[in-house]
């Protein structure tokens, strides 16, 4: 969890590619952990914005592992962090937060949630959204948490009437949609978004890397190669975040090859089950490429469709 935390907040200051490499090895087990809600959304989001109070409260406590963030964007079904319509409204020293979120990763258990609201403007205004550091078991907030077949904690949040006080707002008020495109690089670039199945290729093989055919062979150096060049575009974001860019666009290119490839995987896999039949993997494999193909529609969820990440790719580079 200190891996991104400065020094100076008690952390190893390790930096994003650092992180990148341990997000690797965390796909080799599965792990279903807050590492990425926690340790890089949530670490990077109070590095970047935070007060000095909050980055000494909230930065020395994650690092000590004494709490976990969940960030709250997403109101619609489908992946749209522009419109946001939860309303936050000053009244004195506090804001009064009214609406819902969607899908929050590690909402259900998370200590502390940052939640994007709007202080101005209306759903689909890129100006007015402000960033908040709330409690999820103040007063107001409903959670309901959501089953995943890979165990992972997901939830939607209602959020009625709840009272913060204004030391809540994590940066400036009005700002938050730079620091929301930011935390979005990150959610869509990582390792994760395409390695999600990666124990279940690297398991197969394992298993018959001495009786794949030439066909299957050539299957499985495609995925390779593949593989390769997401992880060398991941680094590269990461190595751009690292450095203060905001890589909006490429993070997009990487999260949609990723979609891609995770299907690709899977497919190719089926293909290669008609030279080795499934009747002859290990149950261990089997059950990895089963649970592999009832994830695949979600894992495309993920930080946006496809169609909204061939959308933003259009926007960035003129096309649209």
């Amino acid at each position: 969890a200190a891996i991104l935390v400065p020094e100076a907040y008690g952390g190893l200051e390790f930096g994003h590619v650092g992180m990148g490499q341990i997000v690797e090895q965390t796909g080799r087990t599965l792990t279903a952990s807050p590492l990425f809600a926690t340790a890089i959304l949530g670490v990077t989001a109070i590095n970047i914005a935070g007060s000095e109070a909050q980055k000494n409260e909230l930065l020395g406590a994650i690092a000590g592992g004494e709490i976990t963030t969940a960030l709250a964007i997403d109101e619609k079904i489908h992946h749209a962090p522009t419109q946001i319509s939860m309303t936050a409204v000053k009244q004195g020293g506090s804001y009064i937060l009214n609406g819902a979120k969607r899908f929050v990763a590690d909402g259900g258990t998370a200590d502390k949630l940052i939640v994007a609201a709007r202080t101005a403007g209306e759903a689909g205004d890129m100006s007015g959204i402000s960033l908040f550091v709330v409690d999820r078991t103040a007063s107001g907030i409903d959670v309901d948490r959501i089953e995943m077949t890979d165990t992972r904690n997901y939830a939607n949040i209602n959020f009625d009437n709840v009272k913060v006080v204004e030391a809540a707002l994590l940066g400036e008020e009005g700002k938050g949609w730079s620091q929301v495109v930011g935390e979005l690089a990150l959610e869509r670039s990582g390792p994760e978004r395409f390695l999600s199945h990666f124990t279940l290729l690297e398991k197969f093989i394992s298993e018959f890397r001495t009786s794949l055919l030439k066909s299957g062979s050539s299957l499985v150096g495609k995925l390779i190669s593949e593989l390769q060049t997401l992880r060398r575009m991941s680094f590269s974001v990461a190595s751009m975040l690292q450095n203060g860019d905001s890589p909006e666009t490429q993070a997009a290119f990487v999260k949609e090859l990723g979609n891609r490839f995770e299907k690709m995987m899977i497919e190719s896999l089926r293909e290669i089950s008609n030279i080795i039949p499934l009747y002859e993997w290990p149950t261990s494999l089997q059950n990895l490429f089963e649970d592999a193909t009832l994830r695949i529609p979600s894992n495309s969820l993920r930080g946006g469709t496809t169609e909204i990440m061939k959308g933003i790719i259009a926007r960035q580079l003129g096309l649209r």
